[in-house]
């Protein structure tokens, strides 16, 4: 396996951007897609989370675009395999789906929500079926599974509860072929607290509850998971929740309220916070002490409530990185997102002291404290490079310009820059099948990286972030997983390709 069209996967060689561009620099034949989605209607709080999503793609109350939303999401959750469904089939050896069987759809809203009926393993046929279409080799998907239950106010069911979800992803991860399937587990930290009270979602008393800690302890030892996944705007910061200067969701005092038994079945905003941040500290220490990667929402969207996209800012995971990051741990973090430069004008009534700030000028400053070694930022559903329209066209002349100036001012190597997809939620947007191909020409003809770059961010530095490297502690994990379920290993491609 060459790897490479034109340069190695992971190469540092000197160069800034466009120091040795030229047309003939194509992306890697091999990629990783390390942020990626592979849950249906079944995994989530579908109804209330895709509402949220069209109402913000569309910039309008959608009623009377999406009439009958519920039923058509009802129907779909219905077909949809459950996650013990679905782990049942693959006991039974009931075989996956082909690729070339699962490609199809040519984007848009009503495409977009057949998704969420197909099964897990389905949805992962198809999204290697847009690598293998264009002759393009993905190694490793990275699937992130999501925890929005406490926020949506959305009881749990049993057989669809995290702890499915990471039992039907570690089997699918045990199964044959590429690309090879490691995902992240969702991280909520109000589900942490509601856990340590004997607590669920919404209250619930009835299932045994779900220690979030516990939960992802198992997945990265047990089940061949890579990492975790958070999802601030959800409604909490990466840090400093407690200082007293924001207010946290009405339902999730509520039930915090009643799990700790507070007067009148609430509990302040600043003692929450305090609360929020003791369960995140708790995160951070692991996965720096035991080299979990964390990869984070970081763009300005999905909100579970007004104004709480902003909670994504990076500017609160420089502190995190500053204060839980050392040279000897330190702390894997991907930020999720990036490239479109504009983040900070969304929701413009909401803007806080950093709100004259691009999102992305925040992480270059984070890269520039030497505890950032392993700080990442992904350019996933970066879909403007989809947009064909003059008016796209001229915001990715303005992108491309900003792009530039990134790369050149705080990450030259493209040393800190990884792709991702973001399929499923890529499906809404029509030509989404080509995505790593756009993203592609987008990067080496407008912003003019050149190929060592482009191997970095389709390839090499997912392989840093994830800890896939020798010597780490995620790579002696998964050889672990490989070895006692009699399963092929990844690791010879990836040192292949990154020598």
């Amino acid at each position: 396996m060459t790897g490479t069209q034109n340069g190695t996967p992971g190469s540092t060689a000197a160069g800034t951007a466009g120091a040795t561009a030229s047309p003939a620099a194509k992306i890697p034949t091999a990629l990783i897609d390390m942020h990626c989605h592979v849950f249906n209607a079944t995994d989530l709080p579908a109804s209330q989370f895709i509402y949220r999503v069209v109402r913000q793609r569309y910039n309008a109350d959608p009623d009377g675009l999406v009439l009958g939303l519920g039923a058509i999401l009802s129907l779909l959750a219905g077909n949809a395999p459950t996650p013990v469904n679905e782990l049942a089939d693959i006991q039974k050896g009931k075989p996956s789906p082909s690729a070339a069987a699962a490609v199809g759809g040519a984007g848009g809203i009503l495409d977009w929500l057949k998704l969420f009926g197909h099964s897990r393993r389905e949805l992962i046929a198809r999204l290697g079926g847009f690598y293998t279409a264009s002759n393009n080799l993905c190694e490793l998907i990275a699937p992130a599974m999501v925890d929005y239950n406490c926020w949506l106010d959305q009881p749990e069911n049993q057989g669809q509860r995290p702890t499915d979800q990471v039992a039907v992803m570690g089997a699918i991860a045990k199964l044959a072929g590429k690309p090879r399937v490691h995902g992240f587990v969702g991280f909520d930290p109000i589900r942490a607290i509601l856990a340590a009270n004997g607590y669920n979602p919404s209250g619930g008393t009835a299932l045994n509850p779900i220690d979030p800690h516990e939960l992802l302890r198992d997945a990265v030892n047990n089940h061949g998971f890579l990492g975790v996944k958070l999802y601030p705007p959800m409604g909490f910061r990466a840090w400093e929740n407690g200082k007293g200067d924001i207010t946290f969701s009405t339902i999730v005092k509520k039930y915090v309220g009643v799990a700790l038994n507070k007067p009148n079945n609430t509990i302040e905003d600043r003692e929450l916070g305090q609360l929020i941040d003791a369960e995140l500290e708790k995160l951070y220490r692991y996965c720096a002490d035991q080299g979990v990667p964390i990869l984070a929402h970081a763009y300005n969207s999905n909100q579970a409530d007004e104004c709480t996209g902003w909670r994504a800012s990076p500017q609160y995971w420089g502190a995190v990185i500053e204060k839980f990051s050392t040279p000897e741990k330190p702390l894997r973090l991907c930020l999720g997102h990036f490239g479109s430069f504009s983040a900070h004008t969304k929701f413009p009534t909401c803007t806080d002291a950093f709100g004259a700030k691009a999102w992305e000028i925040i992480i270059g400053g984070i890269l520039a404290s030497a505890k950032a070694q392993y700080v990442f930022a992904d350019v996933s559903y970066l879909s403007e490079v989809l947009d064909q329209s003059a008016a796209g066209q001229a915001q990715r002349k303005t992108m491309s310009a900003q792009f530039k100036s990134f790369i050149g001012k705080y990450d030259q190597q493209a040393e800190h820059i990884c792709y991702g997809s973001d399929w499923i939620m890529l499906g809404l947007e029509p030509g989404h099948q080509r995505y790593h191909l756009e993203l592609g020409d987008f990067l080496r003809h407008d912003v003019a990286l050149n190929a060592a770059q482009l191997g970095n961010i389709y390839f090499g530095n997912a392989v840093r972030f994830l800890g896939l490297q020798p010597g780490d502690q995620n790579r002696a994990r998964l050889e672990k997983f490989y070895r006692d379920n009699k399963i092929e290993k990844l690791f010879p491609q990836i040192d292949a390709l990154v020598a």
